[in-house]
């Protein structure tokens, strides 16, 4: 999720700078009525796409792009208001600034993994942070204030840094076995995250940004692309040796290799074509022997083992078997019932397969 979301972003900073560029033919208030169209339009695909599908909705740009969206407005609209930026109705301001901060606040309590996201649920923290953006452009408050004190000013400018070191720290701690969860290993990798992104803040994104290191646009491309090299041989180098695969005795290796690819299908078209009822299928050809078979059982967390396992139960002569729908073990979906499973136990206890894996 954490390179996803930079992805996403990287994706839309590809796409809004040619948007600006083609609008710029057009008046001011044009300009703001086609960001304003795409914003809506971006928003009721993301109400209208989880329906269809969950994954797509969350992890792809077009239904995400209206969040990021109307940050990029509210500049427009701070450019073309400026003129008129007076600090008149400060009560109104503060009572605006103040709701806005009550519906972020009350976003971080509210939205909960059970619930579909983002759809509109995602449209509070996105619309409380746009009326505190704009309040605070318009007249002083008590909550300009707080949010223009040193710390907090300080946390703003190394917060991408703080983003980008944050999650790593967090993963190479659990992998370290410490319980993210705990006050002290919390708060450590708090404190380590905030000195990470001051010193790549300082060292790194101030000076190139201020263009005190790297003055020319020449050096500046090139180091881009040295470092663009240096990643790329990385990559490569990693992806032809299976991640290094060496590091790792024979046994292991064979696991750790092992190809992960999902197997969407399942069963295949023909086998469902000629046995639509069926909901187990054989996806090795070994005969079948008394007491002797291995059941995969799952949804498409299974499929991914599918590779693995059927080489391994082809080698040892052992008949190798997949459910045939995504389903898991349990009955809780209409699409995976009490019949789908009592079939599957049914098939277990006629081919009297000994071994079942579960996974999902």
């Amino acid at each position: 999720l954490h390179t996803w979301s930079l992805g996403v972003e990287e994706q839309f900073y590809l796409i809004w700078p040619f948007l600006i560029v083609f609008i710029t033919r057009f008046n001011r208030t044009v300009q703001l009525v086609i960001i304003f169209g795409i914003i809506i339009a971006s928003f009721v695909l993301n109400l209208i796409l989880p329906i269809v599908s969950p994954k797509a909705s969350f992890f792809l740009l077009p239904p995400r792009a209206w969040e990021l969206g109307i940050g990029g407005y509210l500049s427009f609209l701070e450019v073309k208001l400026a003129p008129n930026h007076t600090k008149r109705n400060p009560v109104w301001w503060n009572i605006t600034a103040l709701l806005g901060a009550f519906l972020l606040i009350f976003s971080f309590i509210w939205i909960s993994k059970e619930m579909l996201f983002p759809g509109w649920v995602a449209g509070i923290p996105v619309f409380a942070t746009a009326i505190m953006i704009y309040s605070l452009t318009m007249d002083e408050t008590p909550i300009k204030k707080f949010l223009s004190s040193k710390p907090i000013v300080f946390i703003g400018l190394i917060s991408y840094s703080l983003y980008l070191w944050h999650w790593p720290i967090i993963t190479f701690a659990r992998h370290l076995e410490f319980d993210t969860q705990q006050t002290i290993p919390a708060i450590s990798i708090f404190v380590i995250s905030v000195i990470f992104a001051y010193i790549s803040y300082r060292y790194i994104e101030h000076p190139i940004r201020t263009r005190k290191i790297l003055v020319s646009n020449r050096s500046l491309i090139a180091a881009m692309l040295a470092v663009g090299c240096m990643l790329i041989t990385a990559g490569v180098f990693s992806l032809k040796t299976n991640g290094l695969d060496f590091r790792y005795n024979g046994m292991a290796r064979s696991m750790l290799t092992a190809s992960f690819d999902t197997r969407d299908e399942r069963c295949g078209f023909i086998f469902r074509s000629l046995h639509p009822n069926a909901q187990v299928c054989q996806l090795n050809g070994i005969p079948v022997k008394m007491r002797n078979g291995i059941l995969l059982w799952g949804n498409s967390h299974a499929g991914m083992w599918v590779d693995l396992l059927s080489k391994l139960a082809d080698n040892h002569g052992i008949p190798f078997y997949l459910n045939a729908r995504n389903c898991r073990a349990t009955i809780d979906h209409s699409f995976c019932n009490e019949n789908v499973q009592s079939q599957i136990l049914k098939f277990i206890e006629t081919k009297r397969i000994n071994k079942v894996i579960l996974a999902s």
